[in-house]
């Protein structure tokens, strides 16, 4: 790197879903040499945590604190060929500083949702005289820093970063793509029989869940359509077999890990993948790589008391399948399986094939 050169650090787009990224802390300090490849900071996204790392080597310079959600393409730090900081970056306007130009220029706007919010916590425009367009989440920002404001009786409990992402994404899946829903009943003793039988014979210990991700992993390739997205210039027909497992965590947020190749891996295999994920899960080692590239997923709410799911298909998938808890009476006990689909994609008669199939296919034995 030559002596002049100044090389920006700029937050990356990990995925197509996310705008912005919460920088969790900085692993070197300031003005230290860093080398091309080094891990200099950790990022999250709506995925996973993330060790970010040099683009060159230099010195590095931070300019952006830890603790904060930015935008993509924000620049949070420089590397120079100096260990010395310069006295002037060149000229790039981060996105606060626009929005104050932006502000000078013309009146303040503000959301529906940020001007109620407002109103409810008697907050005065002025609050936000650095910004040309005020959204809800400026006025939790704010809330979050001024807690005092809030109504008396009430608590403001601020969001982490990962739910804010993830009430995107599926805001964004829901609002784009069509969803239709197609259910069916099985008994609940045929298939909990179909387990048990499989558990005898080749001495392993699978769960219900187990079983139909399993089984959908074995038929998907028969269903090309649904493990496709949708894109204007047509279905976008997937080679792998990738499925999405939904887990649901304590703190209320989701985490969908994704089982690569899945079709390749036997029964044991991918009820030892999901236990993997359900502990790496809890803390909070869930990788970039484990949560991206899903083609189809899978969400289980079984043990609940919740019979029966209609869930949000993700964002560039086709199709999800959920199954809830076992309900009924005596001898008539079932559990119901819902698929939601992207309607653009699959018409009701191909859709309810591929959930017939599957039902089919758990009551029979399988290794």
């Amino acid at each position: 790197m030559s002596e002049t050169q100044i090389i920006p650090v700029e937050i990356p787009r990990q995925t197509a879903n996310d705008d912005t990224m919460f920088l969790l802390e900085w692993l070197v300090g300031d003005a230290s040499q860093v080398r091309a490849g080094d891990a200099i900071c950790k990022l999250e996204s709506s995925k996973a945590a993330f060790e970010f790392s040099a683009p060159c080597d230099g010195f590095l310079h931070i300019i952006s604190a830890a603790g904060k959600d930015l935008p993509v393409g924000e620049t949070i730090a420089w590397i120079t060929s100096s260990a010395d900081r310069p006295g002037q970056w060149p000229s790039k306007p981060t996105h606060k500083q626009q929005h104050a130009a932006a502000a000078i220029e013309g009146d303040l706007k503000i959301t529906a949702k940020a001007r109620s919010l407002m109103e409810k916590h008697n907050i005065a425009d002025d609050a936000f005289a650095n910004l040309s367009l005020v959204r809800e989440k400026d006025v939790l920002e704010y809330l979050q820093k001024n807690p005092t404001t809030a109504v008396d009786g009430d608590k403001l409990q601020p969001h982490s970063h990962l739910q804010l992402q993830t009430a995107k994404v599926l805001t964004k899946s829901f609002g784009t793509i069509p969803h239709s829903y197609l259910s069916k009943h099985v008994s609940a003793a045929s298939l909990e029989s179909a387990v048990e039988k499989i558990c005898l014979k080749d001495d392993i210990l699978i769960s219900l869940s187990d079983l139909l991700v399993s089984t959908i992993a074995g038929i998907l390739r028969d269903f090309p359509k649904i493990n496709s997205t949708w894109l204007d210039a047509g279905l976008m027909l997937h080679r792998e077999i990738a499925l999405g497992v939904a887990l649901n965590q304590n703190d209320g947020t989701l985490v969908v890990p994704v089982i690569h190749n899945a079709d390749s891996l036997s029964l044991t295999e991918i009820a030892g993948k999901i236990r993997g994920f359900q502990k790496r899960s809890i803390r909070n080692r869930l990788t970039v790589e484990d949560l991206t590239g899903g083609h189809f997923s899978v969400t289980t709410m079984i043990g609940t008391g919740v019979s029966q799911v209609f869930p949000i298909i993700y964002p560039e998938q086709a199709a999800i399948l959920a199954i809830g808890d076992r309900w009924g009476c005596d001898d008539n006990e079932y559990y119901t399986l819902t698929l939601a689909f992207d309607h653009r994609i699959l018409n009701g008669a191909e859709a309810g094939c591929f959930l017939k199939a599957v039902c089919d296919r758990m009551l029979q034995e399988k290794k």
